[in-house]
């Protein structure tokens, strides 16, 4: 029991981690002049989602999508991000 807690708490550290990690980038996102950002609250629904780029892209009603991952491992972090057109297929 105690190494289920353990593992759960670990795998909300790196949620959180990777939350806050997403915000930073939202909010320095928003600093760039001529680009509309969409808030986390609203892209949030889309997480584990079955649903393609196009799907999403009408859905938020936008052009391009940022995704990525953010992976933490001890004291290291990989952050990878791909700007894709959300019509592109």
């Amino acid at each position: 029991m105690i190494n289920k807690t353990i593992s759960h708490y670990k795998i909300l550290d790196k949620e959180y981690f990777c939350d806050g990690m997403t915000d930073q980038i939202i909010t320095n996102l928003t600093k760039l002049k001529n680009l509309k950002v969409t808030a986390r609250t609203s892209v949030n629904k889309f997480r584990n989602t079955d649903k393609t780029i196009p799907e999403i892209g009408r859905e938020l009603g936008v052009k391009s999508i940022l995704e990525g991952s953010v992976f933490k491992s001890g004291n290291r972090v990989r952050i990878t991000a791909q700007l894709m057109s959300s019509s592109r297929i």
